[in-house]
């Protein structure tokens, strides 16, 4: 017999039952697809926004400054900057490079104290590495050797700041020097950035590399060294072991490592998404439950028609396949018009991203946007659907084996 067109005939003829099995596996489905997407499009933004302003792909520091981070040990630096600078930017593989000087410290402004990260950096490189002209909504940058900077947008205005007037806006800040004692000078605001990192908006203060290095004696020394990297030539991991294997010998006292050696928010985020694995398995369980309930109610319902095959000759497997060919049209069908709907919603909101406000603002240490993009992994769809299907016709195998137990005469005795 020809059971796909047997069972083809079957959701046929039932329409409103397989409409609302269907409709189950494409709702779970669909939700699994959209909370993949947003996973996947939460890391996506996490990585670039940590590579950009924190870690680079690769960072390399004085060995011994993690160790003492919290104290903000100044006088731990790399030295030699310009020349160590040089031979880490000569490998092919590196497309980019920054070079930053980082000052934690307080600016005392009308009675009210203000804790922002001072970073001394070189603007052109910058306008390259974090994309920075892009963040820039008004003003200028400053220019080398000046004492001038660009501050966070949100930091701006708590402070009062207001650029469109032709009085200088100043702040003084109070920060420590390499030698370990304290320092306090002032700079002129002369351009306000919007960062997408909310967080980064309250506490950025930007100045000048070589201006920071001459009020900070620093002299040819970093706070750190970022790099980015060809990924399509090798990974962040292969290219910092590559760098210490290769450098470490000639800089001892540097630590070379990989951003994923640095971040440890983003390991717990990736143990997040394996918990959404689970998750995504519950949908499709759940799901799956109306095709079982269906299933088991057409069995009763279709007692005659189950006795009538049977007295034809049909027996055990030929049920239980007929069964399961009914479930994987319906879940098949139900599957790819949920994981379309998916991509659909995706592709509609992922780019211009959904608004997520100022929740961001506070959460330091996390390098989320203020807008939640949703990313579309063409491999992770397609399990999505496979897996859907297989769940939901597998999800028939209990009642279909039930069905092939009955016995002709008591399905005919039942009509």
């Amino acid at each position: 017999m020809k059971l796909a067109k047997i069972a083809y005939r079957n959701i046929l003829r039932n329409r409103r039952r397989s409409i609302l099995s269907g409709s189950a596996i494409a709702v779970a489905t669909m939700s699994i697809v959209l909370l993949f997407g947003m996973m996947d499009g939460m890391l996506d933004d996490m990585a670039r926004n940590e590579q950009r302003y924190n870690t680079g792909m690769i960072r390399i520091r004085n060995a011994e400054f993690d160790k003492y981070e919290r104290l903000n040990p100044s006088h731990l630096v790399v030295q030699n900057a310009t020349a160590t600078a040089e031979t880490f930017a000569s490998y092919p593989w590196v497309t980019k490079i920054s070079e930053r000087i980082n000052f934690p410290g307080r600016i005392y402004r009308e009675d009210r104290e203000y804790n922002v990260l001072g970073k001394g950096v070189d603007f052109e490189q910058e306008k390259e590495f974090q994309e920075l002209e892009d963040s820039l909504i008004q003003g200028r940058f400053p220019t080398p050797g000046s004492r001038e900077a660009v501050i966070g947008v949100k930091l701006a205005e708590r402070m009062g700041l207001d650029l469109t007037d032709s009085t200088p806006d100043k702040i003084t800040i109070l920060t420590m020097k390499a030698n370990r004692q304290q320092k306090h000078f002032t700079v002129e605001v002369v351009g306000l950035l919007a960062y997408p990192v909310g967080a980064l908006n309250g506490t950025h203060v930007l100045i000048p590399l070589d201006t920071a290095q001459r009020l900070l004696l620093m002299n040819d020394a970093l706070s750190e060294i970022l790099l980015m990297v060809d990924e399509d030539v090798m990974t962040a991991d292969e290219a910092a072991a590559l760098l210490r294997s290769e450098q470490g010998p000639a800089f001892p006292e540097l630590i070379i490592q990989s951003w994923l050696e640095t971040n440890l928010i983003w390991g717990m985020m990736n143990l997040g998404k394996n918990v959404y694995n689970v998750f995504a398995l519950f949908f499709f369980v759940l799901g799956s439950s109306v095709i079982i309930n269906t299933t088991i109610m057409v069995i009763y319902e279709r007692m005659g028609e189950i006795g009538t095959m049977g007295a034809m000759g049909m027996r055990g497997k030929e049920l239980t396949r007929l069964f399961f060919l009914e479930a994987f049209f319906i879940s098949a069908l139900g599957a790819l018009i949920g994981m379309v709907i998916g991509i659909v919603i995706i592709l509609s909101i992922g780019t211009s991203g959904i608004p997520m406000g100022d929740m961001m603002d506070g959460i330091e240490g996390f390098s989320m946007s203020n807008y939640l993009y949703l990313g579309l992994s063409l491999r992770n769809t397609a399990l999505v659907f496979v897996y859907s299907v297989a769940v939901a016709s597998l999800s028939t195998f209990i009642p279909s084996r039930r069905a092939a137990k009955i016995e002709p005469v008591d399905a005919l005795r039942a009509i």
